[in-house]
């Protein structure tokens, strides 16, 4: 059943409208004012949204500019409902992305028909997103990932042979196909995951299926990913571990994904000689690890900014990747209902703090 937000200040006809919106088996939500109507937008996400252009306080411009502004109601269906005399209004509101108008006076079933038309065009827009969405989580990785498997693999036996008739120069070609495979790799897995976030943030049925086995941290396990991370920068000697045998509530993969992002990012920021300190503790039902180098460090307005695809002062630091693994990591760690907290001082150190529960 679609649900509709209708914004009008005139009560007669808002309470009319509505009575016939209700009649043909939609579920109405009612706003007298654009302030509210920004409100419950926000809140309810309606499938539709019926707006007067001329009111006080808040004209339907300005709502229709504020929603736009709003990721989770920019792609809302929006209708302006305007007067004959306001056309040069009208006007103003179609070019600020309106989908609709309604003249008054008109006949309701108008006003229907152009409702119908709207939900069946977002409707329709919708199922071909989930379908490109489902060609971008699943099947072109796919095709990624096949071609990666040889190349990683095929990589590390002609490393192996090079190093047995010691070709340090086919060595070093060697090596650097299979860092270059593994970092593609990286790349995709995180990429993946962070759509998978996505789909299960607007799909509680898919999330609701998902049965989590709690993760047993293994010192040896961990110690063994760590060192296997610090080889990849020639810096074993700066790795500084301190693991609790414990558990914590999160599938082993998504704890090996963030593990693995975090700690790399304390190698890759940080220069070689300094120290990588990773440590784990529990305290309240919680399994708390910190991840601290004393390398670069951000700003204040930098840690503010953090987001998917966003890297910074690259234009001074060579970086690898597209800055999305750290926010795939706070994602992750939120979907299990932990915390991500980073702290940094510019130019000395920055300290990554996952908070998880245990059960």
């Amino acid at each position: 059943m679609n649900k509709i937000l209708l914004i009008e200040d005139e009560d007669n006809l808002r309470e009319s409208i509505s009575k016939f919106l209700t009649d043909e088996g939609f579920i109405t939500l009612e706003a007298k004012d654009g302030t509210d109507g920004v409100k419950l937008a926000k809140a309810e996400l309606p499938d539709l949204i019926i707006c007067d252009i001329i009111m006080p306080e808040m004209d339907g411009h300005t709502v229709l500019k504020k929603l736009a502004e709003d990721p989770n109601t920019s792609t809302t269906p929006f209708i302006f409902l305007t007067a004959l005399n306001e056309m040069k209004d009208l006007r103003t509101g179609m070019l600020l992305g309106a989908d609709d108008y309604i003249t008054k006076p008109f006949e309701t079933e108008d006003l229907l028909k152009s409702i119908k038309i709207r939900l069946k065009k977002a409707a329709d827009t919708k199922s071909k997103l989930d379908s490109l969405r489902n060609n971008i989580t699943v099947a072109i990785p796919h095709e990624f990932h096949t071609p990666l498997v040889s190349i990683v693999g095929y990589s590390e036996i002609l490393m192996e042979r090079c190093k047995a008739i010691n070709d340090t120069e086919s060595l070093e070609f060697a090596s650097s196909i299979h860092k270059a495979g593994l970092r593609l790799n990286r790349i995709i897995k995180n990429f993946v995951a962070y759509s998978r976030l996505e789909v299960l943030a607007t799909d509680t049925g898919e999330k609701k299926k998902i049965i989590i086995i709690p993760l047993e941290i293994d010192e040896g396990l961990v110690s063994r990913f760590s060192k296997k991370i610090a080889d990849r920068y020639n810096r074993f000697d700066d790795l500084s571990l301190k693991i609790i045998k414990g558990v914590a509530k999160i599938s082993s993969d998504d704890f090996l994904l963030i593990y693995e992002e975090l700690l790399d990012n304390a190698f890759k920021f940080s220069k070689a000689g300094s120290k990588v300190e990773v440590s784990n503790s529990f305290k309240n039902e919680n399994v708390i690890f910190q991840f601290k180098d004393y390398g670069r460090g951000i700003t204040k307005e930098q840690l503010a900014n953090i987001g998917a695809y966003q890297q910074f002062e690259r234009q001074s630091f060579e970086q690898q990747g597209i800055g999305l693994g750290l926010i795939v990591s706070k994602k992750l760690v939120e979907f299990y209902g932990g915390k991500l907290n980073l702290e940094s001082t510019y130019k000395e150190q920055t300290t990554v703090t996952i908070i998880l529960p245990v059960s």
